[in-house]
């Protein structure tokens, strides 16, 4: 009977590993684990313990393996089914390992992952209360796994260390590098270019919506010919969310980690690193997967300054230039602002308005303007709202904010104070749906047609819709023009800016991105979508939606001389190969044009920061582990 349970144990838990974890899974997982552990020393004690957690999970099923000889020889009670039970019960314990296997594609997929681990489990403890037995135990086969992954580690380790670029998942080099027809453009699009605001750097780099109207579409730039452009890579232990391009041409990449923000100016052509500063710090909270205020939203001022606000309260301005050892982040200004924000409430965002006041927004509703020519700060309070990503300037001075519940329009009084213009208030849902930071609005509001008209999306359910709203102080008869409906019933939700495009809007899904949720091939929701506005009649149309396109959560942008909505992508692949691809939509009909694998594995992963088209055509995309260019 033990060797009847013997065998079933060893049988059992052999056929059990392959149904939990792919062989491409583990090997991922302890590569990049590895190469997340040594690309966290000296930088980011947060890459080091991710890494950590990332290689145990590939190699609690090696061990297992290793066990299964041992089992069924019967050996002494003790290690070898102490070492089974806990390997097992990790495996199911784990949620990200069920994303990795097999068995997560198929309906009821944990269920039938319990349903082979509980006669496992059974036969397991079967064998432990045995006859003790003098077999010889699973030493030789446990020390050849062990090897083998110290092997591993330390290689990852010592590789990343040495370079500069992202590990990539080794399963990338299965999945295809480019795909799509002769046909790389569309149409080109009659948009103007957004009015400038003078207090912000020029051109089309100074934040990470590309302007103060926060369109998020690039004028008189022609994305590069992505069949013939090289990918390249700069590591960096954090998000890379805000990637700025000055008067010069530098890049300028703000980066957020568990721990602290970043700043590096980057060779646009290269990503070669020129210069690095550690700009501030910040608490390592449960919530730093998804929470980047405190320095992930930056600007670029008109003297080409860089501006971002702290989990600390204060305001910090840096100046780019040559210094004793070369090229130099240098700190300038410092404004201490905490007293008009709740205790320890963290700055989300900082921009100048054209009036050269700093309007700046806290996580936890407060909307403040600081004077910085006398430090004087004011601010206005939203009591029992938050607000979770940047704001748009109002044409001529003031600006726009969502909070958890309303869309305000502010300007700045005589004593230097926000005044509420007006304020309208949207569905936020019932709520916190699967790839949005809080139960809102995910956008930032976008300012169409030279300030008439302002842009947001609700959290409605069962479908979230697209809200225009007419801008300015004065408004006849009702300020909402139109509300428009986009993806799928209780499938629709979004966390990144419309991009407006003339009289067009562009829409992406982002429903079911989570961080976790993406390995193991999987990915969010599909689509995407277009609506047009139609200011004579004061009604609103959906153009197109494609709903097949994957958009995880990335700031698409519009390349208007292209004619191409460009976004970043992550298809579903049963393969369990986790490949993320920039990829061109005509921004006419919604068609896929062209896609180019940007990378493979978690650290590919844009998780929220945003696309950008460099001032000669270059793409690049911020990402968990640095930042992704085809240059």
């Amino acid at each position: 009977m033990i060797r009847f349970g013997r065998r079933a144990a060893a049988v059992l838990l052999a056929v059990f590993v392959p149904l939990a974890v792919t062989p491409l899974a583990i090997i991922d997982q302890t590569w990049i684990g590895a190469a997340m552990f040594g690309a966290g020393l000296g930088t980011d004690v947060t890459f080091v313990g991710l890494g950590l957690v990332v290689f145990v999970g590939g190699a609690i099923p090696v061990a297992m393996l290793a066990l299964v000889p041992g089992v069924h020889r019967g050996a002494r009670r003790g290690a070898t089914l102490a070492a089974a039970l806990v390997a097992l019960t990790a495996t199911l314990a784990v949620g990200p390992l069920h994303e990795l296997s097999p068995s997560s594609w198929l309906p009821g997929g944990r269920v039938l992952l319990v349903a082979w681990a509980v006669p496992t489990l059974v036969a397991l403890v079967g064998v432990a209360r045995g006859p003790a037995r003098a077999a010889r135990g699973p030493g030789r086969e446990l020390a050849l796994a062990g090897t083998l992954l110290a092997a591993v580690f330390v290689t990852g380790t010592l590789v990343t260390a040495a370079g500069d670029e992202i590990p990539m998942a080794p399963s990338g080099l299965l999945a295809a590098d480019f795909r799509g027809g002769e046909r790389l453009t569309g149409e080109p699009l009659a948009v103007p270019p957004s009015a400038p605001n003078p207090a912000l750097a020029r051109g089309q780099g100074s934040n990470i919506h590309n302007d103060a109207a926060m369109t998020d579409t690039y004028t008189g730039r022609s994305a590069i010919d992505p069949r013939s452009a090289e990918l390249r890579s700069f590591r960096a232990p954090g998000d890379c969310a805000s990637i700025l391009f000055d008067e010069r041409g530098r890049m300028v990449a703000v980066c957020v980690g568990g721990t602290r923000i970043m700043a590096y100016v980057l060779d646009p052509a290269t990503l070669e690193p020129l210069a690095e500063r550690r700009l501030a710090d910040r608490d390592l909270g449960a919530d730093f997967l998804t929470n980047f205020a405190g320095g992930g939203y930056a600007v670029l001022d008109r003297e080409g300054r860089l501006v971002l606000g702290t989990a600390d309260g204060t305001v910090e301005l840096f100046t780019i230039g040559n210094g004793r050892g070369g090229l130099e982040i240098m700190p300038l200004e410092e404004y201490d602002v905490s007293a008009t924000l709740a205790d320890s409430e963290p700055i989300t965002s900082v921009l100048p308005d054209a009036g050269g006041d700093l309007f700046y927004v806290g996580a936890e509703g407060t909307v403040g303007v600081l004077d910085p020519a006398t430090g004087e700060a004011a601010a206005t309070r939203f009591e029992g709202t938050d607000i979770e990503n940047s704001f748009a300037l109002a044409p001529g001075g003031g600006a726009f904010v969502v909070t958890s519940e309303q869309l305000l329009r502010l300007r700045i009084d005589r004593r230097g104070r926000p005044a509420l213009v007006w304020s309208e208030s949207y569905d936020r849902g019932e709520r916190l749906k699967p790839g949005q930071t809080s139960r809102a609005s995910g956008t930032t509001p976008t300012v169409m047609l030279g300030g008439r008209y302002v842009a947001i999306t609700d959290n409605a359910e069962p479908r979230m819709n697209v809200l225009v709203y007419k801008a300015r102080a004065r408004a006849r008869g009702q300020r909402l023009v139109c509300e428009v409906p986009v993806f799928g019933p209780g499938e629709s939700a979004t966390e990144n800016s419309l991009i407006a495009a003339g009289r067009s809007l562009f829409v992406e899904n982002n429903y079911g991105y989570r961080l976790i949720d993406l390995i193991g091939g999987h990915s969010s929701a599909p689509g995407a979508a277009r609506v047009d506005l139609d200011p004579g009649a004061e009604s609103c149309e959906q153009v197109w939606e494609n709903d097949e396109v994957r958009i995880p959560s990335v700031v698409s942008k519009v390349s208007a001389a292209d004619g191409t909505m460009l976004t970043y992508t992550k298809p579903e692949m049963p393969s369990g190969i986790d490949a993320f691809y920039f990829t061109a939509l005509d921004a006419a009909t919604g068609e896929v044009l062209w896609e180019r694998r940007g990378g493979t594995g978690p650290l590919a992963n844009n998780h929220y920061a945003a696309l950008y088209v460099g001032p000669d055509g270059r793409l690049y995309v911020g990402s968990t582990g640095g930042v992704i260019g085809l240059t």
